[in-house]
């Protein structure tokens, strides 16, 4: 997916959205407020709107895109444990005795 959805246009994506979701609770639990509050805000959240891409739109502007984090999961790789900071060791000179 790519990101269609402005910063400014986030911002208010977010705002509106959490607005109607305590609207919802405010009329006594109204689902179609939940719905279409959680719709916009998870829209605000990724910054890619379906709708948006349909109509062939796009809000964001140039040098606007946010950086988003990569997330890298890596399975059966095992780590090497660090050893705690302290004295080195040294290792013994010569043979040893038996």
């Amino acid at each position: 997916m790519k990101q269609n959805v402005g910063i400014l246009d986030q911002t208010l994506r977010l705002v509106v959205g959490i607005f109607l979701i305590v609207l919802g609770f405010y009329y006594s639990n109204n689902w179609i407020l939940y719905i279409v509050g959680t719709v916009v805000l998870l829209t605000g959240i990724i910054g890619y709107c379906p709708v948006y891409e349909m109509l062939n739109m796009s809000t964001v502007q140039k040098g606007e895109l946010l950086a988003k984090p990569e997330v890298r999961v890596s399975m059966g790789q095992k780590t090497k444990a660090k050893k705690p900071a302290g004295r080195a060791r040294r290792k013994p000179m010569g043979r040893r005795k038996r």
